[in-house]
């Protein structure tokens, strides 16, 4: 009782006041990319930040405040939040009025809006075995018109270009440990009836499947995850041994796995790859790595091109120099970027430790350096609690060095 006790005051605080953290966890920008939504799940908070004048505008409180999307018109803008009795929220982003608020299951996290704004696709991510986790949401009723279910801890949705069909990241493998060959999949849905159209393995090893995003014309689907070589003796920990961080590349159109390419650098990890983005002509994608606290940004048509030419595709996702003068790291100030979007030739990261977000310019010739934009005009010592938290992701880093 008395541990129980201890973590009870050391979530909450000794006098239950609320955290003095942001936590920002989940960004999204409008069309124009004028306006950012930031879910900041500790402040129980969604912030309104102007990129212009790179300042908070406006902050709608939102109790555990987890994932959020907006609508293809900007108009509606929809959260999960929650635990074991999780809800989705509608709110109106010009106000923060909150419009309505629906049950949604255990722990809904990722959500996405289908391109004629009439469907919402969600997942609960620790649903019981014997319950649906994916779930498709009729918004103009309110109602959840098809569920599915998918293989272990859904984690990452998006949809097809075309709308058809709807890609879900299963963050965990289902099999043992100590099985032959140990992956986490990708389950593809039809979007009309969630009805399953494919499982696409993941390469060997894949767990930890943060984020997924598609290409902006169609073709490919990006998921971001580590690698962990379970087969191999604990021996050493570098030049990617144990885990390496990598993002693994699906032909859309017929839904097949293209190769995975790994982040890391022989003797530099890239540890906990998290938020996934394109940039709007396709050209960079940019990918959060929580644990080295970097943004690194791929050149895409130079990976593609390595990739169709690679002599041994199969040893590709071993292959630590693969990337070499294809990826630029670009180190960010503050403490581990989570999620992330790209606004024009802008990129911007959300860092869940350091109550900010990051700016990154992507030039012609690649990114330019970080610049910090704060969240709130103070940032407050680490408490106890979170130092823990803290320096537990950092010891995966370490763990995870490549």
């Amino acid at each position: 009782m008395r541990v129980i006790a201890c973590a009870a005051l050391a979530v909450a605080g000794v006098s239950g006041a609320p955290s003095p953290y942001l936590s920002p966890g989940s960004v999204v920008a409008d069309r124009a990319g004028k306006r950012l939504y930031v879910a900041c799940e500790t402040a129980g908070a969604i912030l309104v930040f102007d990129t212009d004048d790179e300042k908070v505008v406006a902050r709608y409180a939102l109790e555990q405040v987890r994932r959020i999307a907006l609508s293809p018109d900007g108009k509606r803008l929809f959260a999960t939040a929650g635990e074991v009795k999780g809800l989705l929220h509608e709110i109106n982003p010009a106000t923060g009025a909150r419009v309505r608020s629906l049950p949604a299951g255990h722990t809904p996290e990722a959500l996405v809006v289908s391109p004629d704004g009439k469907t919402l696709y969600y997942c609960n991510r620790f649903a019981r075995d014997d319950q649906k986790d994916i779930h498709a949401l009729d918004l103009a009723s309110g109602r959840v018109t098809h569920s599915a279910k998918a293989v272990r801890e859904p984690a990452a949705l998006c949809l097809s270009k075309d709308g058809k069909t709807l890609w879900v990241g299963n963050h965990l493998p289902i099999m043992p440990a100590n099985s032959q060959h140990v992956f986490a999949v990708l389950n593809v849905f039809d979007s009309a009836t969630l009805a399953p159209v494919a499982t696409l393995d993941l390469p060997a090893g894949a767990f930890a499947v943060r984020d997924a995003v598609m290409s902006p014309d169609g073709r490919y689907c990006y998921v971001t995850h580590s690698i962990g070589r379970f087969t191999v003796p604990t021996t050493h920990l570098d030049r990617g041994w144990i885990n390496t961080s990598a993002v693994s590349v699906f032909d859309v159109a017929s839904r097949t796995y293209v190769n995975a390419v790994l982040l890391d650098d022989t003797v530099r990890g890239a540890a906990n790859p998290w938020g996934v983005a394109v940039s709007a002509d396709g050209r960079w994608l940019c990918v959060n790595v929580s644990g080295t606290h970097e943004l690194v940004v791929v050149d895409v048509v130079e990976m593609m091109k390595r990739l169709a030419a690679a002599e041994h595709p199969q040893e590709v996702v071993n292959d630590l120099g693969f990337l070499y003068g294809a990826k630029t790291r670009v180190a960010l100030e503050g403490q581990g970027p989570r999620a992330l979007a790209v606004c024009g030739e802008r990129v911007f990261s959300a860092m869940y430790f350091g109550d900010s977000l990051n700016m990154v310019e992507l030039w012609d010739d690649g990114p330019g350096a970080a610049v910090e934009l704060p969240l709130a005009d103070t940032r407050p010592q680490l408490e106890l609690a979170r130092q823990g938290r803290w320096r537990f992701m950092m010891r995966r880093s370490a763990i995870s060095t490549g």
